[in-house]
């Protein structure tokens, strides 16, 4: 029997067992910090990024993409439930603020949103799966130097609109028709290296001038106000959608006071606007994978302090539904068969219209994508095409994986007249693609043994196991491969078969040759004429069904020599003889 001490004792040590349990599991108590709805200079702004990575350390990590032109770091913070790592299938998205120093409610409005995310992160299930499936990057101000000298009492919105030498950033990035004024700056090369370095889906940078979600592209070729569609155009409406119905009231398409007429729905098409040349939406969509879209978040470019928790209240719906984006349309991997990834593999569309994007190093992929069937493929250098239809709806995306067989060349010998450097066509026995490659280059034999399915859709990360996929065997690669006996055999047999042939023409050539000389000697010298006329009837002419009576014929008067050939007419009509004009018959027939 257990003392009644004994038994507080235990139940005691139960209490202890269940706090450590939950302890463990539950979200660690963090002391929340408060981001005051003020204006946060580049200081006070540092510092509330210290104190959100502070609360919550598991999931935030600070890093700078560059420095501006005088010398402040651009820092940017990653959200994510394993920061500091890309984890494979988990893509990557970003928010901009404040590239325009004087347009300043993005900067604040992302504090807002990191807060958000921090406090939230543990407790709120759609939060906390939101940070655990997507890796976010937040850069609160690109622009700090224009930032510093801007004031909220500017009326010209000129103040501060531009980095330390006095460049608009959002004309800086290289342009599809234009040269880029000037140096690429500072700040400008910062962001392009940061999506060099990271394989971002999506994005959206924030400014202030309108009420509106404007998407690519934002230029137009003469420089007018036209709508000027990329090849995803209805993606791009899709994403501009997405945060205009969000928002507490951009969709309604209210024009600000300065202006005559709002926007419909709320979005619209850069160029259709106004022509921007150099802007950094359209450098993301056509140097990287990213999608970006500008969004104005009003009319105001530096609205007083006491705006701050409105314009935060009316963006924090949109900038939450604007990231759940990024898990649209189709992803997947792109392996060989010995479940590898293929970096750099190419996944496009069949039909003409959509900018292929390019595999991670991982071999992952991410394609935002509207609504409808597709049929997409997948492509590399040496190995062969992909492709499959897929049904994309508005729901989450669908994983499309593929694997892809490397492809088996056999080179043919370059013309003899080849000159160093020329290329020479090579065949492929798998595929229907050409591929060219300098003469001179070794050539390597493949032979591959398919895999029982070359893609998968069943949404496994194929990277998680080891070896081929869907019970692929090796690959193997070698000179010696099965190939390489069968070639040898083919050339050996073209070889007998070319000299058989020659040695039969040879035979001919060589019986001919002794025919003639054997008749020229016994058969075929002059003879005298009576005896030429014995063997013109035996020998040169052999009639076919004689008729029993020849007509006389009356010879035609000639006063000079003879025709070359004389017709004579016979008393059968099936036959007709054609005497040379030495009496020689030159041919019969019936």
């Amino acid at each position: 029997m257990m003392t009644l001490l004994e038994r507080l004792f235990s139940v005691a040590w139960i209490l202890f067992a269940v706090f450590l349990t939950v302890s463990n599991t539950a979200p660690a108590f963090r002391k929340t910090q408060v981001v005051e709805f003020v204006h946060h200079d580049n200081d006070a702004l540092y510092n509330t990024m210290l104190e959100v990575a502070d609360d919550c350390p598991s999931i935030t990590r600070i890093y700078s993409i560059g420095k501006s032109v005088q010398g402040v770091n651009l820092y940017a913070i990653e959200m994510s439930d394993n920061p500091g790592v890309h984890e494979p299938g988990e893509p990557e998205f970003k928010y901009v603020g404040n590239m325009h120093g004087n347009e300043v409610t993005g900067r604040e409005t992302l504090l807002h949103f990191m807060r958000d995310l921090c406090d939230r992160y543990g407790v709120d299930k759609d939060v906390t799966k939101l940070v655990d499936t997507t890796r976010i990057h937040i850069l609160p101000t690109m622009n700090p130097d224009g930032y510093r000298i801007a004031t909220e009492t500017d009326d010209t919105y000129v103040l501060g609109r531009n980095n330390a030498h006095g460049i608009d950033l959002n004309r800086n990035f290289p342009d599809r028709f234009y040269a880029t004024t000037g140096s690429v700056e500072p700040e400008t090369e910062a962001v392009m290296q940061w999506l060099e370095t990271y394989p971002f889906v999506l994005s959206a940078n924030f400014h202030n001038g309108a009420l509106v979600a404007n998407y690519p592209y934002d230029n137009s070729q003469n420089g007018l106000s036209l709508y000027t569609p990329t090849e995803d155009d209805g993606i791009f409406v899709q994403l501009a959608r997405a945060y205009s119905y969000a928002h507490a009231t951009m969709s309604r398409g209210s024009p600000c006071p300065s202006d005559t007429t709002g926007f419909k729905v709320g979005i619209t098409n850069g160029a259709a606007w106004y022509s921007v040349n150099g802007g950094m939406q359209d450098y993301n969509y056509l140097h990287t994978n990213c999608y970006e879209i500008t969004v104005e978040q009003g009319c105001t470019k530096y609205p007083p302090a006491s705006q701050l928790e409105d314009i935060w209240n009316a963006n924090k719906g949109a900038m939450y539904a604007f990231v759940r984006e990024v898990h649209k349309g189709v992803k997947g991997f792109v392996v060989d068969v010995a479940g590898k990834p293929v970096a750099g593999a190419s996944i496009a569309l069949a039909s003409s219209s959509g900018r292929p994007v390019r595999a991670a190093k991982d071999g992952d992929f991410w394609r935002l994508l509207a609504p409808g069937t597709y049929t997409i493929s997948a492509s590399a250098p040496g190995f062969v095409k992909q492709q499959q239809k897929v049904v994309v709806d508005n729901g989450p995306a669908v994983t499309v994986n593929f694997t892809l067989d490397k492809m088996v060349v056999v080179a043919q010998s370059p013309p003899d007249d080849a000159s160093a450097g020329t290329v020479a066509t090579v065949t492929e026995s798998i595929g229907t693609t050409v591929t060219t490659v300098p003469i001179g280059s070794p050539v390597v034999t493949v032979a591959v043994e398919h895999p029982a399915a070359t893609t998968d859709a069943a949404g496994d990360n194929p990277l998680a196991s080891s070896g081929a996929t869907n019970g692929a065997s090796s690959l193997r690669t070698s000179k010696g491969s099965q190939v390489v006996p069968m070639v040898i055999v083919g050339v050996i047999l073209v070889v007998i078969l070319f000299l058989l042939g020659a040695i039969v023409t040879f035979s001919v050539i060589i019986a001919c040759h002794f025919i003639k000389s054997k008749h020229t000697r016994k058969g075929f010298a002059p003879l005298p004429l009576e005896e030429q006329t014995e063997r013109k009837s035996t020998f040169n002419y052999k009639m076919v069904n004689p008729p029993t009576s020849l007509p006389l014929v009356e010879a035609p008067a000639y006063n000079d020599d003879p025709p070359a050939e004389l017709p004579i007419s016979l008393a059968s009509d099936t036959e007709e003889i054609i005497y040379s004009a030495n009496g020689n018959i030159a041919t019969s027939k019936s």
